[in-house]
This record gives C-alpha cells, structure tokens and sequence, in this order.
C-alpha cells in the first residue's frame, strides 16, 4: 500500500502488471493482523498471491506466538489462497 504518486499505490501498479505477490511475513506478535490486512488487500484487487515467506530471523523469544502464528497463517493459506505456497526462511548462522 506505499503510496507512488499521491493516487497510484505499490499494489495498483503490481495489480495493473500482474505481477503474482510472494509476501514476507514473520511470528512476531502483530504479524497475523499484518498478514491478514496484507491477504485482504491482494485479494480484493484480483491479485495473484504466489507464496507467503514466513521469515524466522531474528529468532524470537516467545515459541509460543512463533508457532501459533504459523499455523494460523498456513490454516487461512489453505483455506482462501489453496493454489499459493509456504515457505519458511530459515535462521543463518
């Protein structure tokens, strides 16, 4: 939704390329929302979401919203974007 021109968003011009969305999430607290406006946004404009990358760097301190958040995610994934991916983006180092 960052704004390009005053009335043209990053999500007009992806939409307007059709462009598919790979869309980076994470298990912080807060993320389901984000991911959730994030999902509505692309699918009330007829975009293509490709896969959603659930990033576990840095690691997080609580497991619990960690895991709870990916399962939640991975269960409204399957349930209203079947066809997209999901992939985890491991810790390095």
């Amino acid at each position: 939704m960052v704004p390009l021109t005053e009335d043209y968003l990053t999500i007009d011009y992806i939409g307007e390329k059709e462009y598919p969305v790979i869309l980076v999430t994470s298990g912080r607290l807060g993320s389901i929302n984000h991911t959730l406006l994030s999902l509505e946004a692309i699918a009330r404009r007829n975009i293509n979401l490709y896969m959603i990358a659930y990033n576990l760097y840095p690691e997080t301190q609580d497991q619990i919203i960690s895991n709870d958040t990916r399962q939640f995610i991975t269960h409204y994934l399957h349930k209203h974007f079947p066809g997209a991916l999901f992939i985890e983006i491991p810790v390095i180092g």
